[in-house]
């Protein structure tokens, strides 16, 4: 069963293109605003007209709040827009965009409000706001320092089919934007959003989606956000006709979502790693103090193989909707959720799909348990299913404070499935460690299931560890003998 193609439709957020009449900046420096000889000499254009810049190296401030059409940027060697030491005025505009290869534009400060009107001709969208225009741009950069406010953005764009594009919201800027299609069609790889510093993205209504239908199978494009205080935020229900979310991998292959060393991210309403048949290979990394609050979570879905999640060394968060790996509604197989020394509340996980028509295209979804300080806190159901495997793997001294990595209502593993122990090298401490425990039991469709399980840790262990059902088939305990314990791995 193969999915149907999907359009993807921002409600209020058609792309309109228009045309303005634009004029150029007569210098390498002087006041945006201003139209006198220390500025437009003359030839400033109107609220409705686009304002070019193209002089190599400029350097401009704005005296005073001011409106354009449109900016357009194709300077080369670096143009800066210094509005944080001219007194951080408003500059309005109906689009922002880079409309030359190779070129950058850094925002110092000021408020840039996208909300403006145009009327003539330029090749950029009206309300979009981001380093790529129209018309492929490549290897361009936009940077946002300073505590630099964008606001009435109605889509964000790092690249709209050019590759090597930058977008940069750092130094506690802000960008607050209807919808977000970042690496829209095939040609855009290599692309990158950082926010970093403070910087913060905000979805206001609709998706934020990191690739489209036409999306690069092989993009290598990646979202990174790091340092206490950045952060991405999307709303808790989406407009429009396409209601996803946040996606990484929306349509489009080996792309990936960093989130560390503090950095948030906010999607309350879904989060998917891996959407379509094309999109194989994405990834979603939460590590070093990352924090995270999202609702439902999908973990490769409709046909899309071979992606992850992983939360590391710290990272800790909720899912308030269900957490599924692998299928959903149509079979995928290779992907898995890690959480490694990190700490993970969900309402409920499911991995793999229980209804797979075509059970051969269903296997080696999985969930990972390593560490001495991993929680995974399952408020409701924790289902394995459809050759897929839950692995655990205890630390040498045991749990801190004899927590139980695992809790949930209930367990149920079928019988295609697996639970795999792995055996650190230098063995495991002596004594009975509780790795599962549910409120209302655990069913194992067959004794297989363990058996199997302690034959690959008998090897392991030299014979000294077994897994067993115990508290009234409640728990699952890793017991281990007293002696030496002898790695055969």
């Amino acid at each position: 069963m193969k999915m149907k193609r999907s359009v993807i439709v921002f409600a209020a957020m058609l792309a309109v293109a228009f045309t303005a009449l634009a004029a150029s900046f007569p210098s390498q420096t002087g006041d945006i605003a201003s139209n006198g000889e220390d500025g437009w000499n003359g030839a400033k254009p109107g609220s409705s007209e686009v304002a070019t810049f193209g002089k190599n190296s400029g350097s401009y401030t704005a005296s005073d709040d001011v409106a354009f059409g449109a900016f357009n940027v194709n300077g080369n060697y670096g143009i800066h827009f210094n509005l944080d030491t001219s007194g951080n005025h408003t500059v309005k505009l109906g689009a922002f965009a880079i409309s030359a290869d190779s070129r950058t534009a850094t925002l110092h400060g000021g408020v840039w409000d996208i909300s403006g009107s145009a009327t003539g001709s330029a090749n950029i969208d009206l309300g979009s706001f981001g380093p790529c225009n129209k018309y492929n741009t490549a290897h361009t950069a936009l940077v946002l320092t300073n505590s630099c406010l964008v606001t009435n953005v109605t889509r964000t764009i790092v690249s709209n089919g050019g590759a090597g594009n930058t977008f940069r919201i750092s130094d506690s800027s802000k960008v607050y934007t209807a919808g977000a299609l970042l690496f829209s069609n095939a040609g855009a790889t290599d692309c990158l959003l950082e926010i970093t510093s403070g910087g913060a993205l905000t979805v206001l209504t609709g998706n934020l989606l990191d690739s489209n239908d036409s999306g690069a199978p092989d993009g290598r494009n990646r979202i990174v956000v790091s340092g206490a205080g950045s952060k991405i935020v999307c709303p808790s229900s989406v407009t429009g006709n396409n209601k996803v979310g946040f996606s990484i991998g929306y349509a489009g292959g080996h792309n990936s979502l960093l989130v560390e060393d503090g950095g948030e991210v906010v999607a309350p309403y879904q989060f998917h790693i891996g959407r379509n048949a094309v999109s194989h290979t994405n990834s979603a990394v939460f590590k070093t103090d990352a924090r995270f609050t999202l609702g439902a979570v999908n973990v490769g879905e409709f046909n899309s193989c071979g992606n992850s999640l992983e939360f590391l060394s710290g990272a800790s968060g909720t899912m308030s909707g269900a957490l599924r790996i692998g299928g959903y509604s149509y079979p995928s197989s290779g992907n898995k959720m890690t959480v490694s020394n990190a700490i993970v509340s969900a309402s409920s996980i499911i991995v793999g799909y229980s209804a797979a028509d075509d059970t051969s295209a269903m296997f080696d979804n999985g969930l990972a348990v390593q560490g001495d300080s991993a929680r995974v806190a399952i408020n409701g159901r924790f289902r394995i299913w459809s050759r897929s495997f839950l692995t655990i793997s205890p630390p040498r001294n045991g749990y801190q404070g004899g927590a139980v990595p695992i809790t949930a209502a209930d367990f149920y593993i079928d019988n295609s499935s697996r639970i795999e122990v792995e055996w650190p090298d230098d063995g495991v401490q002596p004594g009975e460690y509780t790795v599962v425990s549910t409120t209302s039991g655990i069913f194992l469709e067959s004794s297989s299931i363990l058996e199997a399980a302690n034959a690959s840790l008998a090897a392991q262990s030299n014979g000294r560890a077994k897994l067993l059902l115990a508290n009234g088939n409640k728990d699952i305990v890793l017991k281990i003998a007293k002696g030496l314990v002898i790695s055969f791995r």
